[in-house]
């Protein structure tokens, strides 16, 4: 018998899989500075990017998905884009230990900005949702 898809479970792996898509904020997932590391990134992309889709069609409303898949739809085509061409592989590799280096205070900016987005949609005078969020950046 197939387990049934639970999006109350889900929410918190998709909030991890965002995180983590987004490479500069993630906690496990590290710049690939070698073709294997590279090989793995691509294929855990993949493999993100697929979950993510699943958990917006399975457990989103309809503004909400839209969100998310605009959210994550740059980064998963820059991603695939890069993992398909050799060159940009390449280029991406050599920038890694850069972008690794810079992670600790990009997690940190982004943790804050996750926090304050958290905090604007629990304000009930829904005028002022969009100004917040446009000064919060």
């Amino acid at each position: 018998m197939a387990q049934k898809y639970r999006c109350d479970r889900e929410e918190t792996n998709a909030d991890l899989r965002i995180k983590e898509m987004f490479l500069f904020a993630a906690d496990q997932q590290d710049f690939p500075t070698n073709e294997v590391q590279m090989k793995a990134f691509c294929k855990d992309s993949k493999r993100r990017d697929t979950e993510m889709k699943t958990y917006a069609e399975k457990c989103l409303n309809s503004n909400t998905k839209s969100v998310t898949n605009l959210l994550t739809y740059s980064v998963s085509k820059n991603t695939a884009n890069t993992c398909k061409s050799r060159r940009r592989s390449q280029d991406f590799q050599r920038v890694g230990a850069c972008g690794n280096a810079a992670r600790k205070g990009a997690r940190k900016c982004w943790n804050n900005w996750i926090d304050t987005t958290y905090t604007i949609t629990r304000i009930s005078n829904h005028k002022l949702k969009i100004p917040l969020s446009c000064w919060s950046v």
